[in-house]
């Protein structure tokens, strides 16, 4: 099979769907199919980063990576903050069986929706969440799901959704053959921990550590963390918070707020750190907490899971699928996200009871397992008529 995938950004860029991308078309690669990426140089969308040095055209773990220039745009963040050209010439090229687009909202998947209608090949979307916007942002997305968005997801040959929640989305915006294959991660990676004593170090940690882990903005909630750990060091003073993300624009005002709680020396934000580095963060952790308004699936609650630490989770997106009952739900609010981590500093048997359940039930994620469901839902539908409305 011929599968091309087209995602606005890809490694070296760094973040969860990058990731995603790489590693289901690294196993779709082993498993013995001619794999493409299309993306551009643009390497971090807030605030805009490009790469103009990166190669045009690359080969990446036997992926054939096709690169393109990124153009801005006026729109200053979204699926519409950059542009490429040059689609229709590359897959012309290609001559897929199976193209498929990565993020509801996004320029490239439009315009695919658009090409589609003349081509041969399937068109699959994984949504990566559907984030609703902030303030005069919420009514642009409202009036771009009425006048494209809908219209591109009915042109889906198929949707794949990373949760139940984000499958009822779909549907709602009229997707014909819907699926739900969650996120994946690389479980040889966290198999065998090294010792957090050199992130301890480093850091000068040496209570009790609460980790979060994910971009620097405001989608990820940072601030109703930070409010929660300025009420549990009360409790417990040994405590120091680590968040682990590059700044997307979100860092002075977080700075700003662990000032104004008088938590300077306990509140450490650590930027980014390599991807090969990041076991040794898990490992220095006692818990981990997700506090985001908005998800997919996110690669960071994966990586905690893997490595058994007790996670606090706010239930959006498919949070509450993939943890399950081996975690602590809690709405996007800092009192719940308070008494969440008072109950767990409070009871160790429920720390080592999540801690098992999470590193049973993680095998579920295993990139081998993602990569094959996402072929089957391929086969499903070039075994359809291209106008069959069908779906499970």
């Amino acid at each position: 099979m011929k599968i091309v995938h087209v995602a606005i950004r890809f490694p070296p860029a760094k973040g969860g769907g990058e990731q995603h991308v790489y590693n289901l078309a690294k196993q779709q690669v082993k498993m013995g199919h001619e794999v493409h990426v299309i993306t551009t140089d643009l390497t971090k969308e807030i605030p805009r980063e490009f790469d103009r040095n990166l190669p045009s055209k690359d080969v990446l773990s036997g992926i054939k990576v096709m690169r393109m220039k990124a153009y801005p745009t006026f729109f200053p963040v979204w699926g519409y903050g950059s542009i490429f050209f040059g689609l229709r010439r590359a897959l012309d090229g290609i001559k897929p069986d199976i193209v498929h687009t990565h993020s509801y909202g996004y320029f490239h998947s439009d315009k695919l929706a658009r090409l589609k209608k003349k081509s041969k090949w399937k068109l699959v979307m994984t949504s990566h969440g559907f984030t609703p916007g902030r303030g005069v942002f919420r009514r642009v997305k409202n009036l771009y799901t009425k006048l494209i968005g809908k219209r591109t997801v009915k042109k889906l040959d198929g949707a794949i959704a990373l949760s139940e929640k984000d499958r009822k989305v779909f549907k709602e915006l009229g997707a014909r053959n819907t699926f739900v294959i969650p996120n994946g991660l690389n479980l040889a990676m966290f198999e065998n921990l090294p010792s957090g004593d050199v992130f301890r170090e480093t850091y000068g940690i040496k209570g009790r550590m609460i980790l979060s882990v994910g971009r620097l903005e405001k989608i990820k909630g940072y601030n109703l963390l930070i409010g929660a750990f300025s009420n549990i060091i009360k409790d417990f003073p040994d405590t120091i918070l680590a968040i682990v993300g590059e700044d997307w624009g979100e860092l002075a005002s977080l700075k700003k707020l662990v000032e104004e709680l008088n938590l300077d020396g306990k509140v450490i934000f650590t930027g980014n750190i390599p991807y090969e580095k990041i076991p040794e963060v898990y490992a220095a952790a006692d818990i981990f907490v997700l506090s985001s308004l908005s998800e997919g699936l996110p690669t960071a609650l994966l990586e905690a899971m893997a490595c058994g630490i007790p996670i606090i989770g706010t239930d959006v997106g498919g949070v509450s699928e993939s943890l399950g009952n081996c975690g602590i739900l809690v709405k996007p609010d800092s009192a719940e996200i308070l008494e969440a981590l008072k109950k767990l500093f409070k009871d160790e048997d429920l720390r080592r009871r999540l801690s098992k359940c999470e590193k049973e039930r993680i095998h579920r994620f295993d990139w081998r397992i993602i990569a094959k469901e996402a072929l089957e839902v391929y086969e499903e539908l070039l075994a359809k008529p291209k106008k069959e409305n069908m779906g499970r």
